[in-house]
């Protein structure tokens, strides 16, 4: 490759004759051509050397006489937009050159002309590939921020500020949705809910009208038991009279759960809502769990849970009942205080049991491979499973 001094010589008109060629309007233009390409190259390396210098000295005066140089910043932008663009740009000049050549006839020229592009390019691309390879602008000290106490919960307290709008306007969406479907209600469903209704208070009214015109059999009562009720069913479809013993009885949710002292007054009114509920005669054994593990008082609106003997007597020693064996005994026994006792307790809630009390089944009596109806003794294995 030619040196600089050499471009020199060639651009003082002396040494033309080696590249020359016939035409002489030709070899002027030649000697242009290497005049300013030798002139650039000289002013390229005073900016070399002016660049290497300012950037280990001061950055500021590097960055000034960076922007003051659009040339270099158009290459340099385009050297780190791509990693090839130097070769690249060496691809084009060299497709470029020939046809150049070609058509001004510089045949003889064209080694020396293609030879001062290259070097042009190498000249700038070397400035630049200094600070690419040596990341200088990366290598800058930059004042790192101290993060103190004060930074951290100002920037906790502002991403909680933000994460509780999110979840607000979230929760607005949902409700606006909700609100959408309960405004609009097909009438349909008003006609099918009043005629489920009426076919239940049809089933009430036979129950009550055989009743009544039959005498009770007091044999087939049993007569001061207890008995353990358990609501299995909701409140869709039902008839209000029936609705209003459900609430007299307190099983006011479904899988809850009450004890009872059998009488015949009692006994019809669980019959005329035997289709909600399931009933029968508990053991002590399944009397003692259902209070242990589920038993609540209520006192002064308050659900207080059994957990200690010093809270039943707190609550019942005005009726001699002082520890858990004396509800269990008063409840199994049936005994004067059952009233009482039963006032306190809250409904017992229970879980749904596994495999029992399907949606199918509950809809029909027990006679007929259902769920509802007087159980007996067989109360026991259901609740036994709910506990």
């Amino acid at each position: 490759m030619l040196s600089l001094i050499q471009f020199q010589n060639l651009a003082s008109f002396n040494n033309l004759t080696e590249f020359s060629s016939p035409l002489t309007l030709i070899n002027l233009g030649v000697k242009r051509i290497i005049l300013i390409a030798a002139k650039l190259i000289i002013q390229l390396d005073v900016y070399q050397y002016r660049w290497f210098n300012l950037c280990h000295f001061n950055y500021i005066l590097l960055k000034i006489k960076y922007q003051s140089f659009p040339l270099f910043q158009l290459k340099y932008n385009y050297l780190l937009t791509s990693k090839k663009s130097l070769q690249t740009f060496l691809n084009i000049i060299q497709y470029i050159t020939p046809t150049i050549c070609k058509y001004l006839n510089l045949s003889s020229l064209f080694l020396a002309f293609q030879m001062i592009i290259i070097l042009w390019l190498i000249q700038v691309s070397l400035i630049f590939q200094f600070y690419l390879n040596q990341s200088l602008m990366d290598n800058i000290p930059q004042a790192q921020k101290k993060y103190v106490l004060t930074d951290i919960m100002k920037k906790r307290k502002h991403q909680s500020s933000l994460n509780e709008e999110r979840a607000r306007q979230i929760k607005e969406r949902i409700q606006k949705k909700k609100q959408k479907t309960k405004d609009f209600v097909h009438p349909e469903k008003f006609v099918d809910k009043y005629r489920k209704q009426q076919t239940a208070y049809s089933y009430f009214k036979r129950k009550e009208r055989k009743q009544n015109l039959e005498t009770v059999d007091t044999k087939s009562i049993p007569i001061n038991k207890t008995l353990l009720v358990v609501r299995i069913r909701g409140v869709k479809d039902i008839s209000n009279r029936q609705q209003k013993i459900l609430k007299e009885l307190r099983l006011n949710k479904v899988n809850t759960a009450v004890f009872v002292r059998t009488s015949v007054d009692i006994w019809r009114k669980l019959k005329l809502v035997e289709n909600y509920i399931t009933y029968g005669l508990p053991t002590r054994q399944i009397i003692n769990d259902l209070i242990v593990k589920r038993g609540h008082i209520m006192k002064d609106k308050e659900i207080i849970a059994l957990k200690s003997n010093e809270i039943i007597e707190e609550y019942m020693s005005e009726k001699d009942i002082i520890c858990v064996e004396d509800i269990v005994n008063t409840i199994a026994n049936a005994s004067e205080n059952f009233d009482f006792v039963t006032k306190f307790l809250v409904p017992l809630k229970l879980n749904h049991p596994e495999g029992q009390l399907k949606s199918g089944k509950i809809k029909k009596p027990l006679t007929k491979q259902g769920e509802w109806g007087y159980r007996e003794e067989r109360i026991n294995s259901l609740v036994e499973n709910m506990i």
